[in-house]
């Protein structure tokens, strides 16, 4: 299906975007609070998609 497909695409896009540039920014700097709210909304988007696809 359509919808399955685009789904795992966007899964992708968001671990990419997590492991490429977030986990970077949070190891430079681990007490930043804006870095640890995109990392904990983006491990929320992909483990809901996670969760639909």
């Amino acid at each position: 299906m359509f919808e399955i497909g685009r789904i795992r695409e966007l899964l992708t896009e968001a671990r990419r975007l997590l492991t490429a540039t977030v986990a970077q920014h949070a190891a430079a700097a681990p007490e930043d609070k804006r870095v640890r709210y995109i990392d904990t909304r983006l491990k929320a988007v992909e483990a809901t998609l996670d969760l639909i696809a």
